[in-house]
């Protein structure tokens, strides 16, 4: 009977260590409830997965802000740019969005180890980029006036 009463503990106790809601340890996290439900939350967890369809895109496993990466932007005296790159994160268009407009602007697509992946020159004041066949990664896009130095954007891939 003791043995039976060890054994059922033993199975109950694996069980329950088997139960995890995390896939990955978390930094922070919580539960919000209001009239209208209740949601959970995690900070800091790593593993996502990305599903869509025609309609729909689910991020599940976290929750992912629009992430607006400038890793180098470089000050010209007497010219005033507007320039913007969008969505980041993206999973198949990117945009690039600059004004005033002129044909001076170039720019590129690079992986993390610096391989060049696409090269052009901006032809319109907005331009956009397919970046559907291209691996979930981080990128770097550099943007270059003719005679300056390059603004840096770091994107994100789904």
């Amino acid at each position: 009977m003791i043995n039976n009463m060890k054994f059922i503990t033993l199975i109950f106790i694996g069980s329950a260590l088997h139960l995890n809601a995390q896939q990955a340890p978390v930094n922070a996290g919580g539960e919000l409830t209001g009239t209208g439900g209740s949601a959970s939350y995690s900070i800091g967890q790593v593993t996502t997965s990305y599903e869509s369809s025609s309609t729909h895109t689910v991020n599940e496993g976290v929750q992912q802000p629009y992430e607006w990466f400038v890793v180098s932007v470089q000050e010209q005296p007497g010219i005033s740019i507007s320039l913007d790159v969008y969505p980041n994160p993206t999973a198949d268009l990117l945009t690039i969005s600059i004004e005033p407009f002129t044909d001076d602007y170039s720019f590129e697509l690079v992986n993390e180890l610096g391989q060049q992946l696409i090269i052009g020159k901006l032809l319109d004041a907005k331009t956009t980029l397919q970046l559907r066949d291209y691996p979930t990664a981080t990128y770097f896009l550099r943007i270059k006036i003719l005679h300056g130095e390059p603004s840096i954007f770091k994107l994100i891939k789904q």
